[in-house]
């Protein structure tokens, strides 16, 4: 039986959704991405730096995750849509598995607004207020 607490089998080295939140707690300025299966995704601060450098509108999905106990932000791209989809930065394959892209400009109020205005129009439904944002940004430090 899988180990609910990981990625699909498709990352080699079997990165828990822990370890990539614990990366993405200090990240200020890469779009990290993963491969699973025909996809790849960005999660939390690389998800808001995809959506603000894709040349198209991704699906965005923000859920909470059980294993880690908290609501986590991703995004999809279909795998033959990398590396073109991304705008201004070019991404590194690091393996066949993982990409990462550096980004010019990301600012964590910027950051934490987006999130607040996606919820504000709808767009993530979970509930929860800048105070519960910044705290989950404090609690990744």
């Amino acid at each position: 039986m899988a180990d609910a607490r990981r990625l699909p089998d498709e990352i080699e080295d079997m990165m828990t959704i822990k370890e990539i939140l614990d990366k993405e707690s200090g990240n200020e300025g890469y779009i990290y991405m993963y491969r699973v299966g025909p996809f790849w995704k960005a999660y939390q601060r690389s998800a808001y730096m995809f959506i603000m450098h894709s040349r198209a509108d991704y699906m965005m999905e923000y859920r909470y995750i059980r294993c880690v106990a908290r609501n986590v932000l991703s995004v999809g791209v279909p795998g033959d849509s990398m590396p073109a989809c991304l705008r201004g930065c070019e991404p590194v394959f690091l393996d066949e598995t993982r990409l990462r892209a550096k980004v010019p400009d990301f600012c964590m109020d910027d950051f934490l607004e987006w999130i607040l205005a996606m919820k504000s129009e709808n767009v993530l439904v979970n509930e929860f207020s800048r105070a519960s944002v910044e705290r989950e940004v404090k609690e990744e430090k």
